[in-house]
């Protein structure tokens, strides 16, 4: 079975778009529903030219998940490097995050409902929270070698429930269609989060 990057430029175009059908199919019809015969129809391409590239409905999904979580990684990656004033940061990074949830909600629905039940899906499921999280502990220890916030906080537990609390907050709203606006709502997550530190903001 060929993998992506020992592909032809052919080869890749084919794969590319039996991965957009999947996808398709998957946030319209959901994991269970979903079945290899829409994916290549939507594809069009063969049953046969499927198993070229993927060994089952499990293994497209699970390659969408993966490519969703190197997406995440590289967002999260970029923002690294930015420098801003602490509150500003935290401003900042829910602010991509929240943009990256809405572009990929109905995926990531999918993946919610997959991780409930499957134990393989609820680690993917899993590693994408703690990726998150990880940056978030980086800059809750950093400002406390800094002395801006107290060291009586745990980094780790911090860093958990307040990216868990961004992460659910998305979820309602971009999955449940709960409505917010998008301006007051990166503020005030960004407000819960900083001062739930012991962050300090002005104004």
């Amino acid at each position: 079975m060929a993998n992506g990057a020992s592909l032809t430029k052919r080869a890749q175009e084919t794969r590319q778009k039996l991965l957009e059908s999947a996808r398709s199919v998957f946030e319209n019809e959901g994991y269970d529903i979903a079945s290899i015969s829409g994916i290549v129809e939507g594809a069009q391409v063969s049953r046969g030219t499927f198993y070229l590239y993927f060994e089952s409905k499990e293994h497209v999904f699970r390659t969408l998940a993966l490519e969703l979580q190197a997406d995440l990684l590289k967002m999260q990656e970029l923002s690294l490097g930015e420098q801003f004033r602490p509150e500003e940061g935290v401003r900042r990074t829910i602010g991509k995050f929240l943009a990256f949830y809405r572009e990929h909600a109905r995926l990531m629905a999918v993946l919610e409902q997959i991780a409930t039940y499957d134990d393989d899906f609820r680690k993917l499921r899993l590693d994408m929270r703690r990726a998150v999280a990880r940056r978030a502990i980086r800059f809750i220890q950093d400002l406390q070698r800094r002395q801006l916030i107290p060291n009586t906080v745990d980094a780790r537990y911090a860093a958990t429930a307040l990216t868990g609390m961004v992460d659910r907050f998305a979820y309602v709203w971009f999955v449940l269609g709960e409505e917010f606006d998008e301006d007051k709502a990166v503020e005030n997550l960004a407000r819960l989060w900083y001062q739930a530190i012991g962050g300090q903001i002005e104004g």
